[in-house]
């Protein structure tokens, strides 16, 4: 089931948020949870950090803001290779 929020993503530790706006993700967001999302033209997956409010989902009318991890790339155009001297 996809849910729209309003998605803030930090693609690496020690980066900035980067807000993405109301997007949808699948599933439901909860906390520490993996979502997936399209992030740069490209389907991704992320960890929730955090859901504001934590009680969005008794509240109809509310779009939650969510925080998101952005997870270490799996495919191999994500990996880079470490040249040896």
């Amino acid at each position: 089931m996809s849910v729209i929020v309003h998605l803030f993503v930090r693609p690496r530790r020690g980066a900035p948020l980067e807000d993405l706006g109301n997007v949808s993700v699948t599933p439901k967001p909860a906390r520490a949870a993996l979502v997936e999302f399209d992030y740069r033209g490209r389907r991704r997956l992320g960890t929730v950090t955090l859901i504001d409010p934590h009680n969005w989902e008794k509240r109809p009318d509310v779009i939650p803001q969510v925080h998101v991890q952005l997870s270490e790339p799996t495919r191999p155009e994500g990996i880079t290779r470490l040249r040896r001297s």
